[in-house]
């Protein structure tokens, strides 16, 4: 976010090792190339939102403003609900999905777009809950879908560093 496209594309074409990009685009806002594996990651709708709420916390907004070009607000910003207060809204939201991707309409649109695709040979979907359940299972369901072989020796280490 705030770093013109061909930077972006530079750095990813230096690079000479596999490739992970992270985004938090459903897939029908992404070119889909076949020799691309998509990994699609859902999470249950109510603690995405939850999860947003404390996210929104921890964001610079006067660096925000200044990567998207937006100027400095002339009075401050109306506290925050609380988070009860917020998610209500968040749920009678009721615009377009396009408008807010983290809206209740976008996360909806976001996973049941992933679960129509999934039997496609490149895309994998994941579920928040699983990887919290079954760490290894998971990362050992992904690396078999991506073609990657761990040595068995590796796996404990692995799921430890990748622990939440």
């Amino acid at each position: 976010m705030g770093t013109p496209r061909q930077n972006v594309v530079a750095r990813l074409e230096a690079q000479d090792h596999r490739r992970f990009i992270k985004t938090h685009t459903p897939l029908d806002g992404i070119p889909l190339d076949r020799r691309a594996t998509y990994i699609v990651v859902v999470r249950h709708p109510l603690d995405m939102a939850v999860s947003l709420y404390h996210q929104g916390d921890n964001i610079d907004r006067t660096r925000l403003r200044q990567l998207t070009g937006q100027p400095e607000p002339r009075e401050p910003p109306p506290p925050r609900p609380a988070l009860h207060e917020w998610l209500l809204s968040w749920i009678d939201w009721d615009g377009s999905r396009h408008e807010q991707l983290d809206s209740l309409p976008g996360v909806l649109w976001h996973a049941s777009d992933a679960w129509t695709r999934r039997r496609q040979p490149n895309i994998v979907l994941v579920h928040y809950d699983s990887l919290s359940g079954d760490l290894e299972g998971e990362m050992r369901r992904l690396a078999a879908a991506l073609g990657i072989t761990v040595p068995d020796s590796l796996w404990p280490v692995m799921v430890r560093a990748a622990g939440f």
